[in-house]
């Protein structure tokens, strides 16, 4: 409905001006100071990546703002250790603590119109540097529309998530929301290629359990749903040299008909961090796995 800005307090019938200049102004001036505050995060961000010359952009992981109006802003800097020398990442965890840092990201935040901020008011803390250990794949998508499940009753909103684990062109594990199968005998390790099917066990043998299932979650009002697993890449045994991942429809056997399929990667020990989102193409061609 309507509202009326100067009318605070008092019966109003509201107007129909717009009051959207007032409101932007209001925020470059630093209120309501929680969503101002919020709007500095990709200019920071930003900021940190150009004074870096970082070849790839700075990621935040976590944004809070507390009740005295302090934000804490947690971000990554990714590195890929083809492509760096030893001491790359020690060096660069020296130079984001550097003043020339906080300089800059002021400038920047006053030329977005924020020139309320000094660099007293910034506090760099200690960054340290670790390689990923585990990886989390998260696998969601949207239910597929009622027009495309003709006479189907079934429950139709499920995808099944499966990974397979090769030790080189040999079939190593399987992995799906019943656990590890158990493809092969295995001891204490060691892949053997003439071993024999175990059917499901306990824990994955092949992979010494550094594969799993982490469950699912379902929205029927939002209509999409996901799986994850988490990869171990520390803890897999030598002779894993591949991990496979397949998205089933188990029900109506067409995967196309799911909409937005898409893989989203992630640090499993920092969860805000998004590695990358990778989209399955959509076909018209039926097909019940990608």
């Amino acid at each position: 409905g309507l509202w009326h800005a100067l009318g605070i307090g008092t019966p109003c019938r509201g107007t129909a001006k717009d009051h959207k200049p007032v409101l932007d102004k209001l925020l470059t001036l630093g209120y309501p100071r929680n969503v101002s505050m919020r709007r500095q995060e990709p200019i920071i961000l930003q900021s940190m990546q150009q004074t870096l010359d970082f070849p790839r952009p700075v990621k935040g992981t976590a944004l809070t703002i507390g009740a005295t109006n302090v934000m804490k802003l947690h971000y990554v800097l990714e590195l890929v250790e083809s492509e760096i020398e030893p001491g790359d990442a020690p060096d660069l965890t020296h130079k984001v603590t550097k003043q020339a840092v906080i300089t800059d990201m002021v400038t920047a935040m006053a030329g977005s119109g924020a020139d309320r901020f000094r660099s007293r008011h910034i506090v760099m803390l200690p960054a340290k540097a670790r390689a990923m250990a585990k990886l989390s794949i998260e696998v969601r998508w949207q239910y597929p529309h009622p027009d495309d499940l003709a006479a189907e009753e079934r429950d139709c909103r499920f995808v099944d998530v499966v990974g397979l684990c090769f030790s080189r062109r040999a079939l190593q594990e399987v992995v799906d929301y019943r656990g590890a199968h158990g493809v092969r005998l295995v001891h204490n390790g060691v892949f053997d290629e003439s071993g024999v099917w175990l059917g499901k066990v306990g824990t994955g043998d092949a992979t010494d359990g550094q594969i799993s299932y982490q469950g699912e979650k379902y929205n029927d009002l939002a209509e999409n749903g996901e799986q994850s697993l988490v990869l171990n890449l520390e803890k897999m045994p030598p002779s894993s040299t591949d991990v496979f991942l397949v998205a089933t429809s188990p029900v109506v056997q067409d995967i196309g008909i799911f909409q937005d399929v898409k893989v989203v990667l992630r640090d499993a020990e920092n969860p805000g961090h998004e590695i990358m989102t990778i989209n399955m193409p959509q076909t018209a061609t039926p097909a019940e796995a990608a």
